[in-house]
């Protein structure tokens, strides 16, 4: 909830034909009832839609400052390659 990245994974080839895209990862080490924020950042788009929720309540979508968190989108692991 702080902006502080607990887990990220990262996709090695892009999923355009494989549509609807979904993927399992983990494990986020975050006890069960702990509030997060996911969301995804695509290469060429920035970041999709925020969700926010713990694996206890579910997680549902949510609106974040334009300014939340920018540190994180350069911190590694990042894909070979990234430009940033």
């Amino acid at each position: 909830m702080d902006g502080e990245l607990l887990y990220r994974r990262v996709l090695l080839h892009p999923h355009v034909s494989e549509q609807p895209f979904t993927r399992s990862g983990g494990p986020v080490q975050a006890e069960s009832g702990t509030e997060l924020i996911v969301r995804g950042h695509m290469s060429t788009g920035g970041y999709g839609p925020a969700m926010r929720g713990s694996a206890a309540t579910g997680f549902a979508p949510a609106d974040l400052p334009a300014d939340f968190a920018l540190s994180v989108e350069l911190a590694p692991p990042l894909p070979e390659g990234c430009a940033g």
